[in-house]
């Protein structure tokens, strides 16, 4: 994988991280704002944001928390996704209480 800030991947999301992201979208007004961030991460250098590896017999998945601050009206997201060099496809995107693991 390629730790180059330029390199510029395809977002996709599956429809089960869509549906949650559409709630989430109505349940908090400042997901956009967190949500786009995410995705500028995520498609320029996915390893930045330190996440948790997940193998199964599936394949290898990755697990990255943000988290939120309540004064500013943001919420911690849990993100679920795979990557490569060209694309990261987020298979579930999901709020955390404070203190969750």
């Amino acid at each position: 994988m390629s730790n180059d800030w330029g390199i510029r991947r395809k977002i996709r999301v599956t429809e089960k991280a869509c549906e949650s992201i559409k709630k989430l979208r109505k349940e908090h007004r400042r997901f956009d704002e967190q949500w786009e961030g995410l995705k500028w991460l995520l498609e320029r250098n996915p390893e930045k944001s330190q996440p948790m590896r997940l193998e199964n017999q599936g394949g290898v998945y990755y697990a990255m928390r943000k988290y939120g601050d309540p004064d500013y009206d943001l919420v911690e997201l849990a993100v679920v996704f795979t990557y490569d060099d060209r694309e990261v496809t987020i298979y579930g995107v999901t709020t955390l209480n404070p203190g969750d693991s």
